[in-house]
């Protein structure tokens, strides 16, 4: 979602960003749950968006990276994990666009020359379903993008 809205400009900072985020949010929800007190909650709602873009816009520094964040592969990454995992997502409920994002990802991986612009399309393409992340996932940690 941080990816969608404020786009590469964050790339090197989000993994800070979100959990930034995260901790404003559990402080905020504590504070209103156990003080009693009333808040309004629409300009709380604005507040958090303006100190959420102002970190956004002028964050340098980072700590976090993928590699803190989202798991590792248990495993050294191959193309036949990635086709493994990719086939067993054709079994889950997905949307014909999503089968066939799925297809054209498989046909992609074994090519001889693969097309980053598909992969990517074809994993944009499967963004929605969060069944897909962890295939998802792999198939951008491999490819490097």
């Amino acid at each position: 979602m941080v990816d969608e809205i404020y786009g590469p400009q964050v790339a090197h900072t989000k993994y800070d960003l979100i959990v930034f985020m995260q901790g404003i949010l559990k402080s905020y929800m504590t504070f209103i749950l156990f003080s009693g007190k009333e808040i309004n909650i629409e300009q709380l709602t604005e507040m958090l968006v303006e100190k959420t873009n102002i970190l956004a816009k002028h964050s340098v520094k980072t700590t976090l990276t993928a590699e803190h964040v989202l798991p590792q592969p248990s495993s050294p990454l191959t193309r036949e994990l990635l086709l493994q995992e990719l086939n067993t997502l054709q079994d889950d409920s997905l949307t014909p666009l999503q089968l066939d994002s799925i297809t054209v990802l498989i046909k992609e991986i074994t090519a001889q020359s693969p097309s980053l612009a598909i992969i990517v399309g074809m994993c944009h393409n499967l963004r929605s379903n969060p069944t897909c992340s962890w295939a998802i996932y792999l198939v951008k940690h491999y490819f490097e993008v």
